[in-house]
Formats: C-alpha cells, structure tokens, sequence
C-alpha cells in the first residue's frame, strides 16, 4: 500500500520558506566615497551624521519590537541571522560615523 506523501511534503516545503524568509534585511551605510570627502561642507557633515544617527535609532528600534517573523527566524536559525544581520547594519553606521566625525576634525569644522 502506497501513502501519499504530498501533504506532508508540502508543509514541509511551505515551512522552509517561511523561515527563509524570516530573517530581517536593515539595510546598510555606506562609506564615505572620495567625492563626499572632498566636497562636503561642515553643514553637509553634520546633517549626514544626524541621518546615521536616525538610521541607528530606527535599527535599533525595529530590533526591539518582536514579531511574528521573529518565531519563524529563532525556528530557523535560532534567531542567528538575524542577530547577524543586525550586527551588520550597525557596524557600517557605525564605521560611517567615525568616517564622518574624522571628516569633521580634518576639516576643522565646530572651531
């Protein structure tokens, strides 16, 4: 006797995607290019320093709400992706950061 397996192969398969899918994206800062170096003013500085700032803040702050993507990703991974994909959002704001505040003092801005 034959079983049919289609439906728990199915939910299978529609589970792996979910926790595929579950895993957060917060996007990235990118370094400063040569141009922005060159180019920007101490005005242009400060307001891309208060833009990183926000986009910490809104990471930051996203990373604190749970929700129900959050079950699939821990079912997943543990909840290691996304830890992972956090981690990385921050470090290049950060990075961005420091680029921009070294900017600052190179140019002698706020003197």
């Amino acid at each position: 006797m034959r079983k049919n397996l289609y439906i728990p192969t199915m939910t299978c398969l529609i589970s792996l995607l979910l926790i595929g899918c579950a895993t957060e994206r917060f996007g990235r800062q990118t370094p400063l290019t040569d141009y922005e170096i060159a180019h920007y003013s101490c005005e242009d500085i400060d307001l891309e320093i208060a833009k990183v700032d926000g986009f910490i803040k809104e990471v930051t702050g996203a990373k604190q709400k749970f929700k129900s993507t959050d079950v699939w990703a821990f079912l997943g991974d543990f909840g290691i992706g996304n830890s992972m994909e956090y981690s990385s959002a921050v470090e290049s704001a950060t990075e961005r950061l420091d680029d921009l505040h070294k900017l600052k003092i190179d140019k002698k801005c706020g003197e």
